[in-house]
């Protein structure tokens, strides 16, 4: 797949500038949730071999979208913080 041509300002957040972006991000961030869903289960969060495939399955989304590799090592520890507060709230 073509790169997106993404870039990144300063403060470290993806931009593109038109709606095309949006929608992109919009795909990404469903992929992301649905992921999340497959790959977790009771206490996941605690379970390394687990949190290892699901960080393994949020960097495929991002390269498979353009993603910067540079910025993607944050946007997956985000990801699964995100993840994680969530199993939390649920549990």
């Amino acid at each position: 797949m073509a790169s997106r041509n993404w870039s990144a300002r300063s403060s470290g957040a993806i931009s593109r500038g038109s709606a095309h972006c949006c929608l992109i991000r919009r795909i990404i961030a469903t992929e992301l949730v649905q992921t999340v869903r497959n790959n977790s289960g009771t206490d996941w969060w605690r379970r390394e071999n687990v949190r290892a495939k699901m960080r393994v399955a949020v960097k495929k989304i991002l390269q498979r979208h353009g993603y910067p590799p540079d910025l993607a090592k944050d946007a997956i520890k985000t990801v699964l913080r995100q993840a994680e507060a969530l199993a939390a709230e649920f549990s």
